[in-house]
């Protein structure tokens, strides 16, 4: 059997079920050639006239075919025997089974792909593990320091809004201290005016040394026919100036012993200036020589009130008032002789004349 050339597989068999062509002397199985090894050859009627199929093939330029020659007719199917440990695999046996080895090679495919896609995911993992762990650290302290911070922010907060309340609370006492404060500056002002109601101030009149005041008041009154006694009077002096750098001289200060007696005295000077208005209560009425320089006769008016009444003159100037005058503490403003009158509470009501 080993000298025989096959056609067929090229594997020699270890049985007899095979056949020899007569033209080219190329041996089959009959298992290659019909796909079933239940054929034998106790069928066959002759065997030195077979002929292969690539033997019987029709000739170049003959149409003519040859008669093939149908080995499952010629051949009588024996039973199958058990293929041999060495013998080669069936070729049709092969061709049957491609869609399963397809098959086969589509699930190793899926399995390689699924042990690399795993490897390619631990490796990912692995490498991402490496690269978050510190991010993740990082995270947490953010988180802490956020924490810490948020903490901090809220306590400012509700600092804050205390301090708002505490702000608004301070700022309505403030305005209640300040209306508190301004009433009682106008019960100061109205007290110091008070204690000067029985006073009388009188300007311009030149300082001598060791001078008599009583004097000089008496002749004052003496000039403007006003009958005076000493009792009448309670104090008198000079005060301080306001301003340190003017050159008119202090002003002296009457108390008498009563407002009407103050009073009294005021509407004698005025009279007396009204009669002689040519030549009104002067220095050389008292007996001062030189050049005459008038006298000034006026209620004692508290500091508020001093300025008050200056600026009271300085905007009569301004808006053509003809008349500024103090009586009882007050200040009044006419403009003319059948305008009204108009009392001067304080800097405000001054600012608001037109």
């Amino acid at each position: 059997m080993d000298d025989l050339s096959w056609a067929c597989c090229g594997i020699g068999f270890k049985d007899n079920n095979y056949a020899t062509c007569t033209m080219c002397k190329m041996s089959y199985h009959l298992k290659c050639m019909s796909g079933s090894s239940q054929l034998n050859f106790d069928s066959l009627k002759d065997l030195s006239s077979w002929v292969c199929q690539q033997c019987n093939k029709p000739k170049k330029g003959n149409n003519e075919e040859l008669p093939l020659t149908n080995l499952s007719q010629k051949f009588t199917q024996r039973p199958q025997k058990r293929v041999a440990v060495s013998s080669p695999p069936d070729p049709t046996s092969v061709v049957a089974n491609s869609s399963e080895i397809g098959t086969v090679v589509r699930d190793l495919l899926h399995k390689d792909l699924e042990a690399l896609f795993s490897r390619q995911e631990e490796r990912m993992a692995n490498l991402l593990g490496r690269e978050i762990t510190p991010l993740k650290d990082d995270i947490k302290d953010l988180q802490a320091s956020l924490t810490y911070i948020t903490k901090q922010y809220e306590d400012l907060n509700s600092k804050h809004a205390a301090t708002i309340r505490e702000l608004h609370d301070l700022r309505e006492t403030n305005q209640q201290l300040h209306s508190q404060n301004q009433e009682l500056c106008v019960k100061i002002e109205h007290l110091e005016q008070y204690t000067r109601g029985h006073n009388v101030e009188i300007q311009c009149v030149p300082e001598r040394k060791e001078e008599n005041l009583l004097t000089v008041i008496k002749q004052i009154s003496k000039t403007v026919n006003f009958s005076l006694k000493d009792e009448h009077i309670s104090d008198f002096h000079r005060v301080a100036k306001v301003n340190t750098d003017s050159s008119r001289p202090r002003s002296i200060i009457v108390q008498f012993q009563s407002a009407r007696l103050r009073d009294n005295f005021l509407g004698t000077v005025i009279q007396y200036n009204k009669a002689n208005s040519d030549n009104k209560l002067n220095t050389s009425n008292i007996g001062f020589k030189g050049e005459p320089n008038p006298i000034y006769v006026l209620e004692h008016l508290s500091p508020a009130n001093k300025i008050l009444h200056a600026k009271a003159r300085t905007k009569s100037k301004e808006l053509g008032f003809k008349f500024v005058w103090v009586r009882g503490g007050r200040v009044y403003m006419r403009k003319t002789e059948s305008s009204k009158i108009i009392f001067i509470k304080n800097l405000h009501t001054l600012e608001k004349l037109e």
